[in-house]
């Protein structure tokens, strides 16, 4: 166990009983370090479903960290994580007969971390959508869930839930992020009243396992700390839009126990089923629930590294470091077993122009044409897929060759 920065705020004593913990000065990613770890070890689960000597040696594993070097968050994001103004940390959680719904470890995390800061530092904090941490108007605190996924199962064996909490924001804090994340105090109080990140973490810690060894109701708390209670939704209008994104988001806010159009107030003279045909948030949430489609049905389909592509027959998906090649076709049956043959265009045009879809003219699609195969490709980098507990596009390809 290596303990590289201090702890001399809190007492590991106890702590050492429930989780195996390891702290660093620097990491890339404290839940690339867990998801690293898990994948060495799996199988997880026995296939009666309990958990085998390596899943019983990876649950309750924890990697905090004072600095990330390569902190993400939903979609790749970069997560800034510099030393000394931060909390970060990551731990593990594997239970008998898989993860059944990831989305409450973010729930109960949010709860637990919005518990921890009001009692060290005596602030009201509030959540956004699910997995984002409000103090006085600005992000203080994002979490992101991954998994450990057993493809050849087909379950998801582990959850990795990792949290970062901006303490403080110093003055070489990026002049991009500032006009939108903060820290929860200032360095002369964190001093003042003896607060580490070492104790912040073990405070969240505390709460969110509280929580989880409870069974505690917390959705009644996190409806309350909802950032979205009674606000109006920010909507952009797209004529004929598809109707399956919004059918999506509802069952995620049902996976937690929340109706989303019980929860926030639309706007004046849009009712939810317009909402559902005509409109969408953000193109943020665009481009999860086109991805949540593609990691969905991908499965379905023969997948191999795009150097090897025009080797096997009926391969509608390659591969390569980077990116995600698809057959047009498969893409269109992708969408239209999802119901949305009428609305798949208007959506297909809205991710190329945000620069998520590529359709493949030259390179690849040359190739395929020398071949004798004409045909176009879309192009769609490979790292969007890679996260919540999707099985990775590589792990995947050995399944089926």
């Amino acid at each position: 166990m290596s303990k590289e920065f201090e702890t001399e705020n809190i007492s590991l004593g106890s702590w050492e009983k429930y989780f195996k913990i390891q702290l660093f000065k620097e990491i890339d990613s404290t839940n690339s370090e867990l998801i690293r770890r898990g994948n060495a070890m799996s199988p997880l689960l026995n296939e009666d479903g309990t958990l085998t000597e390596n899943g019983g040696i990876f649950n309750n594993t924890l990697v905090a960290a004072e600095s990330q070097t390569s902190g993400h968050g939903r979609l790749g994001r970069f997560f800034y994580s510099p030393s000394l103004t931060g909390a970060y940390f990551s731990f593990s959680v594997v239970k008998e007969g898989g993860i059944k719904n990831p989305a409450m470890f973010t729930v109960t995390s949010a709860v637990g971390v919005c518990r921890a800061i009001k009692k060290l530092f005596g602030a009201t904090c509030s959540i956004k959508w699910v997995n984002d941490i409000f103090c006085c108007g600005k992000k203080v605190c994002g979490i992101l869930t991954e998994g450990i996924v057993n493809s050849s199962k087909g379950i998801v064996e582990a959850a990795v839930v990792g949290i970062g909490i901006n303490l403080v924001v110093k003055n070489d804090f990026p002049e991009e992020l500032r006009k939108k994340a903060g820290g929860i105090s200032t360095a002369e109080f964190l001093s003042e009243k003896k607060i580490s990140s070492q104790k912040l973490i073990f405070c969240c810690l505390d709460e969110i396992t509280e929580i989880l060894n409870s069974g505690e109701n917390i959705i009644p708390e996190y409806k309350s700390l909802s950032f979205l209670l009674g606000k109006e939704l920010d909507v952009l209008p797209v004529i004929g839009f598809w109707r399956c994104m919004m059918e999506i988001l509802e069952q995620f806010w049902k996976g937690v126990g929340i109706n989303i159009c019980e929860t926030v107030k639309l706007p004046v003279g849009i009712n939810a089923n317009q909402l559902s045909d005509e409109y969408y948030y953000n193109c943020e949430n665009l481009v999860e629930a086109f991805v949540q489609i593609v990691r969905t049905e991908i499965c379905e389909y023969t997948i191999c590294e795009k150097k090897h592509a025009l080797q096997g027959k009926e391969v509608g998906i390659f591969f390569d470091s980077e990116y995600l090649w698809l057959l047009p076709v498969v893409l269109e049956q992708m969408l239209e077993k999802k119901n949305i043959e009428k609305q798949k265009y208007p959506m297909l045009l809205e991710l190329r122009r945000e620069g998520v879809l590529k359709v493949d003219k030259e390179g690849f699609t040359r190739k395929l044409q020398v071949e004798g195969v004409r045909q176009e490709t879309y192009q769609i980098r490979k790292a969007i897929f890679d996260e919540e507990g999707r099985a990775d596009i590589i792990d995947l390809a050995r399944e089926v060759l």
